[in-house]
């Protein structure tokens, strides 16, 4: 049976809606109804989509800052088409890709010595679970402390991390350990929540995803001090502080010396570097 997916896709375009609210997520579907929100989208470019009648919309969410290089970029088309075209074995399970390790490459030239290997997963939650582990096994510790106002993601690890009851209500418990917020700013908080050296990882987002806060202080760098000082690992989730948002590449910049980093973004991939080293004594570090 011959299958041609632009047919079924010029055939059906308009159904959206309806096929969501029958098979997805008919609340998701009401909602957008409400607000106004239920077009039909048939194409994009650059940063805008176009419905139905070629109407442009300015999409100024740009798919969380995924898309901040503009949707199908003529550049990332041709990638794919070039990939497709050479007929790659992928997905072998005992196998070592090389376009992975050619990704992992151009990613650590873009960071400092320290952070030179790359742990690729699939959203920007699973990248700070893997964060999360990696900084437990490390440590030896179970606690981690985050930001007041922090957002890190929607899985039970991640979800644990952050304070606001409009994501967390209903999922408890949550994880044991992981309910310390500590406000931007306050330093004497953090060092009394550090100086018992049973936190495995203080997790900063350098651009808060909520509210886009950043501290009015040297905040990050004092962090950066005690955390080495009480054997705590640094993580930087950049998932949603983006690419070139403080003036460089990546927020951490304004630390540096973190141990763990997580991004999305632009990228189109999702990953956590760390340095291949990280079981070193912490006090070491």
């Amino acid at each position: 049976m011959a299958f041609d997916l632009k047919e079924i896709v010029a055939s059906r375009l308009g159904e959206n809606y309806e096929l969501h609210e029958r098979h997805i997520n008919s609340t998701l579907v009401a909602a957008q109804r409400v607000i106004g929100f239920d077009k039909v989208y048939a194409r994009a470019e650059g940063a805008y989509l176009y419905d139905m009648d070629n109407q442009p919309y300015l999409d100024f969410l740009s798919g969380y800052s995924v898309f901040n290089i503009g949707r199908n970029h003529p550049l990332v088309e041709q990638a794919i088409r070039d990939v497709l075209d050479l007929d790659l074995p992928n997905m072998v399970q005992m196998d070592c890709s090389l376009l992975s390790g050619l990704l992992a490459e151009a990613l650590v030239k873009r960071t400092p010595p320290h952070l030179n290997a790359v742990f690729f997963c699939n959203s920007g939650t699973e990248a700070m679970e893997g964060a999360l582990k990696f900084a437990r096994a490390a440590t030896g510790r179970q606690r981690v402390v985050s930001l007041a106002s922090a957002f890190h993601g929607l899985t039970i690890g991640s979800l644990s991390l952050m304070g606001c009851e409009s994501f967390t209500e209903g999922f408890g418990p949550l994880m044991q350990g992981f309910d310390t917020r500590v406000p931007l700013d306050d330093i004497a908080e953090l060092d009394r929540q550090l100086r018992g050296r049973d936190v495995a990882a203080f997790v900063i987002e350098t651009v808060q995803g909520k509210g886009c806060q950043t501290p009015k202080s040297d905040f990050f760098l004092r962090a950066q001090e005690l955390c080495r000082k009480y054997g705590t690992l640094l993580i930087s989730d950049e998932v949603q502080t983006g690419l070139g948002r403080t003036g460089n590449m990546f927020g951490f910049w304004m630390v540096w010396r973190v141990q763990l980093m997580t991004a999305a973004s632009s990228l189109f991939q999702v990953f956590s570097a760390c340095r291949r080293n990280c079981r070193r004594s912490p006090g070491k570090q």
